[in-house]
C-alpha cells in the first residue's frame, strides 16, 4: 500500500494557509530531546503506536514524521489499515533530516 506523503515544504505552506493538523512524532524519547518540530501534538514511539492509537484523533488531518520517513511511513500504513481515512493521513516526507536540509537548517540532523 502506498501512502500520502508531503514535503516539508509542502506542510509549511499549507500551515500558512490555515491548515489544521495533528503533528505526530513517532521517534524515541531520547531522539525527541535532540530536536523537535515546533508544533508537535504528540509524541509516541512507533512501535506503541498499537497499543496508543486511541490518543490520535481520526477526525482531523495528521502528519506523521520520524528521522527520515521511514517509521512515520510505516504508521501511516498502520492507521490506514486501522481505519483512518487514508486522504487525511500523510508521511512526513525526509522526517526531520528533509525538514533541516529545505526549511530550517537550524533543526539539528543526528
Amino acid at each position: 500500500m502506498s501512502v500520502k506523503s508531503i514535503t516539508p515544504r509542502e506542510f509549511l505552506e499549507r500551515k500558512g494557509e490555515g491548515w489544521e493538523v495533528f503533528l505526530l512524532d513517532v521517534r524515541s524519547e531520547t531522539e525527541e530531546s535532540i530536536v523537535s518540530l515546533e508544533g508537535t501534538d504528540l509524541r509516541i514511539t512507533h512501535t506503541s503506536v498499537p497499543g496508543r492509537y486511541e490518543e490520535i484523533p481520526n477526525d482531523v488531518d495528521i502528519v506523521v514524521y520520524c528521522r527520515t520517513g521511514g517509521r512515520s511511513g510505516a504508521v501511516v500504513r498502520y492507521l490506514v489499515q486501522s481505519g483512518w481515512d487514508i486522504n487525511r493521513v500523510f508521511n512526513l516526507e525526509g522526517g526531520v533530516h528533509l525538514w533541516s536540509d529545505s526549511v530550517d537548517s537550524s533543526i539539528v540532523k543526528y
